[in-house]
């Protein structure tokens, strides 16, 4: 199995809601070109170089996360995940029985993200995660998100998968630091 890494944050009320009229924050899309990775799934040996917009998505426990599977911030506030990755609680999130997280690793420490609310489409293994945050700004204020595309990748063209394994436990031990296995595969197109 995998090593583990660790991070810290701190869960917060939504540090937009005190920011004083007139500031702002931006979103930058993240260049994916730097990150590499090997044809099997390894441990992302720098899980910071996604800046958070790859996300852990889990439901909280009595005292901590249960990591389900993985999200991608693709803008501001609107993550994307597949449905089947918790298909088994749909009714219970939607009834407001549960509460479920995205949380993001950058270099300075965790991003956390509350899911307000959720959009499936009838009939898609997608579905849209609207989130509020629930941790500090980032340094200068600057979030990143992934770009999107309907086009098609040709035979031959690399292409590179990313996200945190389902089944993992995030709790604090020490406090305010949680533990996750971020893998990253890269391979090339074989058939459209």
């Amino acid at each position: 199995m995998e090593e583990m890494k660790s991070a810290k944050g701190k869960f917060t009320s939504d540090p937009l809601l005190g920011a004083a009229a007139g500031s702002t924050v931006r979103f930058a899309r993240l260049d994916l070109a730097t990150v590499s990775g090997r044809p099997e799934a390894t441990g992302a040996e720098f899980w910071e170089m996604f800046q958070g917009a790859i996300l852990m998505f889990g439901f909280a426990t009595s005292n901590d996360i249960e990591v389900v599977g993985s999200a991608a911030m693709m803008a501001p506030g609107l993550a994307i995940t597949a449905t089947h990755v918790f298909a088994d609680r749909v009714d219970t999130l939607l009834r407001g029985e549960i509460e479920a997280y995205c949380i993001g690793i950058r270099p300075e420490g965790l991003e956390i993200w509350h899911v307000r609310h959720l959009t499936i489409p009838p009939d898609r293994d997608i579905s849209f995660l609207s989130l509020v945050a629930k941790s500090s700004r980032p340094p200068g204020d600057d979030y990143y998100l992934l770009g999107i595309t309907t086009r098609l990748p040709a035979v031959g063209e690399p292409v590179r998968i990313a996200g945190f394994r389902a089944g993992t436990t995030i709790a604090e031990a020490p406090p305010d630091t949680y533990a996750a296995s971020l893998l990253i595969a890269q391979g090339a197109v074989s058939a459209t």
